[in-house]
């Protein structure tokens, strides 16, 4: 199955750290943005952090720097509490600016278990409703093509790419060519999918998320990405925090802290170097990209 993605963002004076994500296996997932700064039936109801560690970026590949460890915390999706859960969770890293796992949040949802069905998402989200997609490559190559198609096209896209590569079965070894891969990226979620899981209370109750410290609960955006394995997005960041929740398929995530390429001197005086002076040491804008991009590919650095 394709992968898909859920998210949340804040709005923050601060950048958020630079971030490469990549799909290795077909998947969906959605991204919400909100003001303020495995298929698996059981969870574990555990609440502190779990025993198993995260990292920001393997060390396998030649140039990576070393990885940072990053803590995990379990939510039990069928706590009367959840949605306290999650906002105690998330408050101390929302107010570090350091990022965080949460597992099983979505794990009993209905998006976990229909999303992994093309059948199930071309019912809900409509044959002819409008997508754009990228094809050809990540949004910062200049000749990626980014046309609006029919949600029904691009089902039937997947269809094709499936039966080709076997995705989400016994995979082809063959790898696909840029000019194959389709990207449904950044699309406003459709409506009905809003019904199939429940979006986090922090992210649009304003006292709520005051309350756990835990941005200011103004719901900004909820976008889709959707896509076979092959899909990239660019070493970029974003103006506001973000709850990334994927309900299908995996994503492989490679973070920097947005102090990365400064001094020492400088870091002790974060607050008073713009958005742009932090995102400089990635030449973000640079070489026709959108201001937020770089052009550096952090897999394959051109050293």
């Amino acid at each position: 199955m394709a992968f898909v993605q859920i998210g949340a963002t804040a709005t923050k004076r601060v950048v958020s750290h630079l971030t490469k994500t990549s799909c290795r296996s077909r998947g969906a997932f959605f991204s919400t943005s909100c003001a303020g700064s495995d298929q698996s039936r059981t969870c574990a109801p555990a609440t502190g952090t779990c025993a198993a560690r995260r990292y920001f970026a393997s060390s396998a590949k030649p140039g990576l720097p070393p990885p940072v460890p990053i803590d995990e915390v379990c939510i039990d999706p069928e706590s009367a509490n959840v949605q306290t859960s999650i906002a105690q969770a998330l408050s101390p890293y929302h107010q570090s600016q350091t990022p965080i796992v949460l597992r099983s949040v979505l794990s009993r949802s209905d998006a976990s278990y229909c999303w992994p069905s093309l059948d199930y998402l071309q019912a809900a989200v409509g044959t002819d409703t409008p997508v754009y997609v990228e094809i050809g490559g990540s949004y910062a190559d200049a000749e990626v093509q980014k046309p609006e198609i029919t949600f029904g096209e691009y089902v039937e896209y997947m269809r094709h790419f499936e039966e080709k590569y076997r995705d989400g079965e016994e995979a082809v070894q063959a790898t696909p060519q840029p000019s194959e891969i389709v990207y449904l990226a950044q699309n406003d979620l459709p409506p009905a999918l809003f019904n199939d899981f429940e979006l986090p209370r922090l992210c649009d109750d304003a006292e709520f998320a005051q309350q756990h410290q835990v941005g200011q609960g103004k719901l900004y955006s909820c976008m889709l990405w959707l896509g076979p394995r092959g899909t990239v997005s660019p070493l970029h960041y974003d103006p506001l925090d973000n709850l990334l929740m994927q309900a299908v398929g995996t994503k492989r995530v490679l973070l920097y802290p947005r102090t990365a390429g400064l001094t020492d001197d400088d870091i002790d005086n974060n607050e008073t170097i713009s958005l742009a002076e932090q995102g400089a040491w990635t030449y973000a804008g640079s070489g026709g990209t959108q201001y937020n991009t770089s052009p550096v590919n952090v897999e394959e650095p051109d050293l």
